[in-house]
């Protein structure tokens, strides 16, 4: 009713992204969290 957007966000594909392309050998949440913050940063400009 009050959101103009949203987003899911799948955390597994999240992790093989820090794994794969980022080359992190044990991701954290605050990983993840960048991750996210980074690409909706370049989604919301």
């Amino acid at each position: 009713e009050h959101s103009d957007e949203t987003f899911c966000i799948d955390n597994e594909a999240l992790y093989d992204i820090c794994m794969r392309t980022l080359k992190l050998t044990s991701p954290s949440y605050g990983d993840l969290n960048h991750l996210v913050s980074a690409v909706m940063s370049g989604v919301t400009t």
